[in-house]
């Protein structure tokens, strides 16, 4: 669990020679938890599993000004979300220049905006320059980039330069699941 506002987490190397979490094989926690304000997550390789429960390799639990950069997210069969958001108040959370491959079936989301039950927005989240590949993993079963509310909303979201490819029929690269046009707005949604 990150709960240290301002801490920094720079891993040091390219490619699989840098740090690699790896999801457990048994339980169902998430990878990485972020509870504090103004975390830096970056070059960070996070492998999943076929034999372990349903995990999240990166959980942002409510926190504003977070940055995940640069990393790689390599789901496996049991990780059906990447990167999870809940709300209220993730506000201008950014993930920019980051990788996610199916590499099994199973991927439900590879970013996840969590349903949110108040009335309270996300603010301005950025996602920039990140490529989405399922073509290992038979497509992305809910949407490669989902917001899922039921009554606060992800406002003045900006999805910018990104790659998308391998969905299958039906899939979507960006699933605003069912909601109000209210909910999710920005200048690129």
């Amino acid at each position: 669990v990150v709960d240290i506002a301002g801490v920094s987490i720079i891993g040091i190397g390219n490619g699989t020679n840098r740090p690699n979490l790896t999801q457990a094989t048994t339980g169902s926690d998430n990878v990485m938890e972020i509870s504090a304000a103004n975390v830096l997550v970056e070059n960070i390789l996070f492998t999943g599993s076929a034999t372990g429960t349903n995990e999240v390799f990166i959980d942002v639990q409510g926190v504003a000004n977070c940055t995940i950069r640069g990393c790689r997210f390599l789901h496996g069969s049991k990780n059906l979300d990447g990167i999870t958001i809940q709300g209220p108040s993730s506000d201008y959370l950014t993930i920019e220049n980051c990788e996610f491959f199916g590499t099994a079936a199973g991927v439900d989301n590879s970013i996840l905006f969590e349903n949110i039950t108040n009335s309270t927005d996300n603010l301005f989240p950025t996602i920039r320059n990140c490529y989405f590949n399922y073509l290992e993993s038979s497509g992305c079963d809910a949407g490669a980039i989902c917001v899922s509310h039921s009554s606060g909303g992800t406002v003045g979201i900006l999805i910018e330069d990104c790659t998308f490819i391998g969905l299958g029929n039906g899939e979507a690269a960006i699933n605003p699941k069912g909601q109000a046009a209210t909910r999710c707005t920005g200048p690129h949604f």
